[in-house]
């Protein structure tokens, strides 16, 4: 009732505004503007507007007429698209305040009208300053952002072009308008890009997945993107993402590609950051990991055989991190967290093997050398696959693929493990049995759940 009784306040206020537009006392106002060139420059645009009707240029004047006649308001806006791609006209538009007359409009109208409102909107406001919001207000913007569940596919897609437009103008007041619009409907943050991604038409999907991908590379630290990651892994994303990937269309795929590589990006950083003994927050991690597999048994010291019973080769952990840096311990924590239970068995059994065990968190970090070389995360070959089309299936529905990948992948050994009757020498054999079958899987699974189902019910892997 609140949210309506605004739009029918902003209406009342457009049709007022639109009809003393041309009409006011003469007023002249010079200001410096800045204007979006061409080749994503900013140009200083200087503009003179008069507020006269004997001095209000002819085609401003005809513009705001059709604009404040409900009979073509239609017909003005479309022809008002065409209009501002002139500059001049744009200039003498904003500096007659059109840009609040189509912030009225957007808040009142709907339909047709409302999409070419947002494209007139989106072509003005290049002619705005970038450092002053004026009418683009919180309000409007979440106001727009609704717009993303219309049911016209033209205002959806007229939607998102602005609100990525909007990135492009201000990141900051772009992030904003998600965490306001969040609030505001009491939902998780891109919940709404989630649904706008099981769309039917692949114009709508290919810009809420662009302008998903917006939003991460908007985020400003590793832990927002995180948070975001797991946000759309509330919305069910992932179970989304193999569906898109099914689609021809190449825009579809490049931005699926790089949704896929951002991701695995943070995987990178992870293992380019060497574990460092003398770092807190390194350290914490590291006891983090024992206590989850031994809550009941306190660590002695930091540099002690205990270390042992879970797999590492010496009395400090931190020399077996050298290859995989931090990602090799967090994805040992990984599986541990999520996975309680089953973490703690395997461990258990390993020690129970006696003079056949096998260095358990050693081959944790073993399997993330193994995907990485698979899918080469840091070699430009990478960068190059994603950016012409190459999907790995495996990688596309879940929040944490890599991370899954390495817990299935250890759990794999751990069963080669009594299936070959290895012994401690024969650990290379048996990683490479594993190699083996991770590309087994890797050629024959379409997810990464079919093969963990698969996994699980001890079937092999098929087409």
């Amino acid at each position: 009732a609140i949210v309506a009784a605004r739009r029918r306040a902003a209406a009342v206020a457009g049709k007022a505004r639109l009809q003393t537009a041309g009409r006011s006392p003469q007023l002249t106002r010079t200001s410096t503007s800045k204007a979006l060139r061409s080749d994503g420059g900013v140009q200083q645009v200087a503009t003179t507007a008069t507020a006269s009707k004997s001095q209000f240029p002819t085609r401003i004047q005809q513009t705001f007429a059709e604009l404040r006649d409900p009979r073509s308001i239609k017909l003005g806006l479309y022809k008002l698209k065409d209009a501002l791609l002139d500059a001049g006209f744009a200039q003498q538009f904003v500096a007659a305040d059109g840009l609040r007359v189509l912030r009225d409009i957007v808040l009142s109208e709907h339909g047709s009208a409302l999409a070419y409102a947002l494209d007139c909107l989106r072509s003005a406001w290049r002619f705005h300053r970038p450092d002053v919001h004026g009418p683009l207000s919180p309000d409007l913007l979440v106001h727009v952002m609704a717009q993303f569940d219309a049911q016209s596919a033209a205002v959806a897609k007229s939607a998102l072009d602005t609100i990525l437009a909007l990135n492009q103008r201000d990141k900051d007041l772009f992030l904003a308008t998600f965490v306001n619009y969040a609030k505001q409907r009491r939902e998780t943050p891109c919940a709404n890009l989630v649904r706008v991604l099981r769309h039917n038409e692949v114009d709508v999907q290919t810009k809420a997945l662009t302008l998903t991908n917006n939003v991460l590379s908007a985020a400003a630290t590793a832990a927002d993107r995180d948070a975001i990651y797991d946000a759309l892994a509330s919305e069910s994303l992932y179970e989304h993402l193999p569906k898109l990937r099914a689609s021809q269309d190449p825009i579809v795929r490049t931005q699926l590609c790089a949704f896929q590589l951002a991701r695995l990006a943070a995987v990178s950083a992870r293992k380019r950051t060497p574990y460092d003994k003398a770092n807190p927050a390194h350290e914490a991690r590291l006891l983090r990991l024992w206590e989850l597999t031994f809550p009941d048994e306190p660590l002695t010291a930091r540099v002690s055989s205990q270390w042992g019973k879970l797999g590492f080769q010496g009395t400090d952990p931190a020399t077996d991190f050298r290859g995989m840096g931090m990602l090799g311990l967090e994805c040992l924590i990984y599986f541990a967290e999520a996975y309680t239970e089953r973490w703690r068995r395997l461990v258990v059994q390993n020690v129970a093997r006696g003079a056949r065990e096998y260095p358990f968190a050693v081959a944790g970090i073993n399997t993330c050398h193994v995907i990485d070389q698979r899918f080469g995360f840091d070699s430009p070959a990478s960068g190059a696959a994603g950016t012409d089309g190459v999907l790995h299936p495996l990688l596309l529905n879940h929040a944490r693929p890599f991370e899954e990948l390495c817990a299935l992948m250890l759990q794999m050994i751990d069963r080669l493990w009594d299936d070959m009757n290895a012994s401690y020498m024969d650990f290379p054999k048996v990683l490479d049995a594993a190699k083996a079958r991770f590309a087994d899987a890797v050629a024959h699974y379409a997810t990464f759940d079919a093969w963990k189902r698969a996994f699980d019910a001890k079937r092999r892997p098929h087409r």
